[in-house]
């Protein structure tokens, strides 16, 4: 008995000295920025040929409160200061390199972010200007009137400076699997994983949620992306976060600005 003892004893000590070193390799990370801040927000609404806004107020609300959800991690929170109307149906249908200039032109208020609800634009989705968050005198949102709270988070995250995480797929150069590119391709977000999606039919990519899709990466390793993040392009309900360096990069495409927005 007491020599098994004596064999456990060192054993222990093997043990634990290698959880040691296991841990020490993987210090935690150090706490979000908190930028505790209310943005405010003015929703511009272009009504139709017939002078209807196809959106009402409260379907607005509605939604800008799942982006808020989503920006608590940083201590961010919007809020709507004023509903504007624009009677001009034109723009109902906007063009993101035609019409929308002028929109901007027209209507754009500075110090507030400014999102236009329209019924389509030419790219059959919404947008938004990428880092407009630094951008004080244009910029903004554009949001197609039947879209969801997933849909504005998502905008809002370009607003605040992220790309999309399939951002170069298909393209040379694009993001290895192995993540060793990561800093200088794809989204340059190191710990959202390389991510295919090039448009095909979202079945070549999905069974529900999980992702199936065969293609391999230059150095032929099968990608595994993160279907539910809220900057990838897989079906809204798999969506469900951001990660750690997104949030960072978000908060740091504001306080990296200046001036700064209200």
């Amino acid at each position: 008995m007491l020599h098994n003892f004596r064999i456990f004893i060192p054993l222990l000590i093997f043990v634990v000295f290698n959880f040691g070193d296991a841990f020490a390799l993987t210090p935690p990370k150090e706490p979000l920025p908190c930028l505790n801040k209310t943005f405010t927000i003015i929703a511009h609404i272009v009504n139709d040929s017939a002078g209807v806004p196809n959106i009402t107020q409260g379907a607005i609300t509605a939604a800008i409160a799942t982006v808020n959800q989503y920006f608590e991690p940083i201590c961010v929170t919007f809020v709507i200061c004023e509903f504007r109307y624009i009677d001009n149906f034109q723009y109902d249908t906007l063009h993101q390199d035609l019409e929308y200039p002028e929109v901007l032109v027209k209507y754009h208020q500075e110090n507030r972010i400014n999102m236009f609800f329209v019924a389509e634009t030419n790219i059959g989705a919404s947008f938004a200007s990428l880092a407009g968050i630094a951008n004080l005198t244009s910029g903004g949102i554009v949001i197609m009137k039947p879209h969801g709270g997933l849909v504005y988070t998502h905008e809002m995250g370009h607003y605040f400076g992220l790309s999309h995480t399939h951002e170069g797929a298909g393209l040379p150069g694009s993001e290895l699997v192995d993540g060793s590119n990561s800093a200088t391709a794809g989204d340059l977000i190191t710990d959202t994983p390389a991510d295919p999606y090039t448009g095909l039919p979202m079945p070549s990519y999905l069974d529900g949620c999980r992702f199936i899709n065969m293609q391999q990466d230059a150095n032929g390793d099968y990608y595994d992306p993160h279907v539910g993040n809220i900057m990838s392009y897989y079906d809204s309900a798999c969506k469900c976060e951001f990660t750690y360096e997104q949030y960072k990069k978000m908060a740091n495409t504001y306080l990296s600005s200046n001036p700064k927005m209200w």
